[in-house]
């Protein structure tokens, strides 16, 4: 299996269908995925769940490694230090709350 996409992964602005999630800037740009809103059609999440789907997709990158960051901490011999620790649970929460950022106007 190859890796994923890097990050980070950025969120377009809502079209008719939801949001695109994607890497890069253009020209290079890649669409990594994206989060349906309601439409024309049964069977879609509604505006603000499908935009909170959105953030949490757009974080996946930075989530991946904010969490191998604190697993490496735990159960390790404690060759880490306290400001380790802390920058460890700094950079979880910035993480926590991009995925969590989704607020519709």
């Amino acid at each position: 299996m190859t890796g994923h996409t890097p990050g980070p992964w950025k969120i377009e602005p809502e079209c008719a269908y939801g949001w695109d999630i994607y890497s890069g800037e253009y020209p290079k740009r890649l669409w990594v995925a994206d989060a349906k809103s309601p439409h024309n059609s049964k069977g879609f999440p509604p505006r603000e769940e499908g935009l909170a789907n959105a953030h949490l997709i757009a974080a996946a990158p930075e989530l991946l490694t904010a969490l191998k960051l604190v697993r490496s901490m735990v159960g390790a011999p404690h060759d880490f230090t306290i400001a380790d620790i802390w920058n460890a649970q700094k950079k979880a929460d910035e993480v926590i709350a991009k995925a969590e950022a989704a607020k519709v106007t």
